[in-house]
């Protein structure tokens, strides 16, 4: 969840909870003045029906009626004979039809609420009477329910309209910090750091954020240059050296000559020299991969396939393995001399972990696939390609990757009951 979403909904919520806190509040205000005033009207009839009971009549008269009619639009009232919790009989009422209550509360100087009414029982000493006057309190729990209809549809059209407030203002207020985010994941991008010209936190972060990428371009540019140097001064007493060693080994009756011992460390002196031309032509591949903008071109990926199958056949048939290639003709776009080097990475690794068997390379429209009777990959191997750039791979299945990366192509890798299968799928 991002940052902006987490604030606009932690608004939205506060304020949903503050209007409907205040709602709640507002309602239980409502509901209690309006008591307040009922319990006035109610006493006002009871003292206006108690005045002419003492007169000695047995139920108000006309005026009085009206005059409590001017009171409260609806009550009720009824007069018993006798007094205490068993009065006698009623002698005047209903003018309603309101429920027969107790008289427990009769000696309560206020009034009580029971079934949707509020009624107060009055108790008269001479002549010995007994009053009870109810109001309906059904109008003003409609007036309740229509504050309820009312008020919630409003909070939670508040609660949104604020909500979609912050969200806007928030996205206008990190729109700065999202461009700088997308500056910081490309690292390489000439691209002048946005915002830096502006005040606040938001600027002195971006101006932090440009010395920073300034200087890890600069220490970048450093490596890549001492990569790039340090390889292109290998490369020629390496090869040289490879060239004297294949030319002494070409000579099968001076070397057969040779002691056996002398034999052995010709060969593997030829075999170290091989990987580390091998190494140093990777380090080249990869400071051309990581420091320069990839060159694209139409590349017959089918024929680059066949001289990679032709320079690699002597190590297969060195090794008794099957080299086999099979597919249709197929162009792509990118860099010829980069996907090369990956060719012949994949291959030459195949052929290194396969004791019997075959590595077979096969093109399809969609992919390439090399497959292998080896031992297959390592875990940490497949969990570097995929998943983790600092993971544990050798300088070759790097090169492998990021070439496969820069031209946006994806990388898949699986181990089989026997060997494994790599797939370069294009255009990703």
């Amino acid at each position: 969840m991002t940052l902006r979403l987490r604030i606009s909904l932690g608004v939205g919520l506060i304020l949903l909870l503050s209007l409907g806190l205040l709602g709640y509040l507002g309602g239980a205000v409502l509901y209690q003045s309006r008591l307040v005033e009922i319990n006035t009207e109610l006493s006002e009839l009871a003292d206006l029906a108690a005045r002419e009971v003492v007169y000695g009549l047995d139920g108000p008269t006309n005026q009085t009626l009206r005059l409590m009619a001017s009171k409260s639009e609806v009550f009720d009232l009824r007069i018993y004979s006798g007094r205490g919790a068993n009065p006698a009989n009623l002698i005047w009422g209903p003018l309603r039809v309101m429920p027969s209550f107790s008289f427990d509360n009769l000696n309560q100087s206020y009034p009580f609420e029971k079934d949707n009414w509020l009624v107060m029982n009055r108790w008269i000493g001479f002549p010995e009477r007994t009053l009870q006057v109810g109001i309906p309190l059904g109008e003003l729990y409609r007036t309740l329910s229509k504050y309820e209809t009312r008020i919630i549809p409003l909070i939670i059209g508040i609660s949104l309209l604020a909500f979609w407030l912050t969200w806007a203002f928030m996205g206008r207020s990190l729109a700065p910090l999202e461009r700088l985010t997308r500056r910081v994941e490309h690292l390489d991008n000439t691209d002048p750091v946005p915002s830096t010209d502006q005040q606040g936190e938001v600027g002195q972060l971006a101006r932090a954020l440009e010395g920073s990428i300034n200087a890890l371009q600069k220490t970048r540019q450093a490596e890549l240059e001492f990569i790039t140097i340090a390889s292109h001064e290998l490369r020629t007493p390496v090869t040289a050296l490879r060239a004297e060693l294949e030319l002494a080994l070409r000579d099968r009756a001076r070397v057969h000559a040779l002691p056996k011992e002398e034999r052995n460390l010709l060969e593997r002196m030829f075999l170290t020299v091989s990987h580390l031309e091998r190494l140093t032509r990777n380090l080249l591949i990869l400071g051309r991969v990581q420091g320069l903008p990839l060159k694209r071109e139409e590349v017959a990926l089918f024929a680059l396939c066949g001289d990679v199958i032709d320079r690699m056949q002597p190590l297969a048939v060195k090794k008794g393995l099957d080299l086999e290639f099979s597919g249709r003709p197929l162009s792509v776009q990118g860099d010829s001399i980069l996907l090369s080097r990956v060719l012949e990475n994949l291959i030459y690794n195949a052929i290194r972990y396969t004791e019997q068997g075959f590595v077979r390379l096969s093109l399809h429209p969609q992919y390439l696939q090399l497959e292998d009777s080896g031992e297959g990959l390592p875990p940490e191997v497949i969990a570097g390609l995929l998943h983790n750039p600092k993971g544990d791979l050798g300088i070759g299945m790097r090169v492998v990757r990021e070439v496969t990366l820069a031209h946006g192509w994806n990388l898949e890798l699986e181990n089989l009951e026997q060997g494994c299968r790599i797939r370069i799928v294009f255009d990703a």
